[in-house]
């Protein structure tokens, strides 16, 4: 869609409707507040995707709402690999930290 529409660099970008637009655009950017709010992410290996800040947990939104403590700017900028092992499971260690057991 990106390359297609030009929407910019965002992973899940902000659309617009130009005059030259086509019939099936313009209805695209009528809905997209209520489409993208519903989109989520395939992990992959998980540096792209910001643990905190990304819908990409089906059902919960962003993470950021259910931290356990403040996130600071630093912590902010989290990948999801960042609470990964090396062997692709999750560093519960870490996560049992950060967010509540119901999140977990």
């Amino acid at each position: 869609m990106k390359g297609k529409y030009g929407c910019g660099t965002q992973s899940i970008p902000k659309v617009i409707s130009k005059a030259s637009s086509s019939n099936a655009w313009r209805g695209i950017t009528k809905i997209w507040n209520q489409f993208s709010t519903n989109v989520i992410w395939r992990i992959g290996n998980g540096e792209k995707i910001s643990f905190w800040n990304d819908h990409w947990v089906l059902g919960i939104g962003s993470l950021n709402n259910f931290a356990i403590s403040s996130i600071d700017g630093d912590r902010s900028d989290e990948k999801v690999a960042a609470y990964a092992r090396a062997e692709g499971d999750w560093d519960w260690s870490k996560l049992n930290q950060i967010l509540s057991k119901e999140i977990l």
